[in-house]
């Protein structure tokens, strides 16, 4: 089986490898990546590493005794929260072919909450089901659904695996959008129109707040209780344990975002407090241009006509309520 290594001399301690296990078996020792136990030789950390310094080391190739592979697996797909009709089908197939030779048939299923989907599948009459069950295998990503599949087989020894042609497409990708993969519908929409909402909020009130106080006074008041509630949302999530296992170089980066945060705030109050809420507004909008630009510098992310176009119409709109 093949196996991970890091070259140290070429490790530039990024941490992007550990971000980019599925599996959590990457761990960051004064920066330095090692690999423990979960490792499943996947490669996705291989393919996130800038400097080519992680690397994936293939065994020899070895001969196979084919008498102890046997009985007939098949990879059930869930998709759209039920299992694919397709996937049903197979099981039944499957039956049909083992019936003669006296094989089993066995099921793997691969995702995010899978226990439903395990239960119904009782019903179909496989010998025995396999579940990779991880909130980390909600979006489907090939490699790492692949590397679930292949650590699967590997430990079953299957004599026959059937996969639906749509999935076997998806898997044998080389490469796949982990954008796609991980949209959850339009939920981000719809946060979206609420960030709106209580931005808006956040003028009124604060203007009305801060009308006969120092706005400086008035910013700090605001950040103790954005403070307070923001901990309080990540000890209701349980993620406060999160908070060793950052990254230096990522803490570094929110360190700084916190400390524009503060400037910004400073400056947007004293604002309103002298200004019309109106005309504070757009102009503090206007820092969508220079999001943009830092985009294209940093991120390489390009506007295409249909944005360029909004872009504007959102400039002269807002040039047009100063004027």
């Amino acid at each position: 089986m093949a196996q991970i290594a890091i070259l140290e001399r070429k490790c530039a301690r990024c941490g992007l490898c550990a971000q980019s296990c599925p599996f959590g078996a990457i761990d960051l020792r004064d920066g330095l990546p090692t690999i423990n136990e979960a490792c499943r030789a996947c490669g996705a950390c291989v393919r996130a590493c800038p400097q080519g310094a992680v690397l994936r080391l293939e065994a020899r190739a070895q001969s196979v005794d084919k008498s102890q592979w046997r009985d007939i697996l098949v990879f059930a797909e869930v998709s759209g929260g039920r299992l694919h009709p397709v996937a049903l089908e197979l099981i039944g197939k499957a039956r049909e072919l083992a019936a003669p030779l006296g094989y089993a048939v066995k099921v793997a299923l691969i995702g995010s909450g899978m226990e439903p989907y395990a239960r119904e599948l009782q019903h179909y009459g496989p010998s025995e089901i396999a579940v990779y069950d991880d909130p980390a295998l909600e979006g489907f990503r090939a490699d790492v659904y692949a590397a679930c599949l292949e650590d699967h087989i590997r430990a079953a020894r299957p004599c026959v695996v059937l996969i639906g042609a749509g999935t076997y497409l998806m898997i044998t990708k080389k490469e796949t959008s982990s954008e796609n993969s991980r949209k959850k519908g339009w939920s981000w929409f719809f946060y979206a129109l609420g960030s709106a909402v209580f931005a808006s909020l956040t003028s009124i009130l604060g203007k009305v707040g801060i009308e006969n106080i120092d706005s400086n006074l008035g910013t700090a008041i605001r950040t103790i209780v954005v403070l307070i509630m923001a901990w309080i949302v990540v000890f209701v999530t349980k993620k406060q344990d999160s908070v060793r296992t950052i990254d230096h170089r990522e803490l570094g980066f929110i360190c700084l975002s916190g400390l524009a945060t503060g400037a910004s705030w400073l400056c947007y109050y004293r604002a309103l407090q002298d200004g019309l809420a109106s005309v504070v507004v757009p102009i503090d909008k206007l820092s969508i241009l220079v999001t943009i630009l830092f985009s294209y510098l940093v991120f390489h992310e390009e506007l295409g006509k249909k944005e360029a176009g909004g872009l504007v119409l959102i400039v002269a709109g807002t040039l047009g309520m100063l004027v």
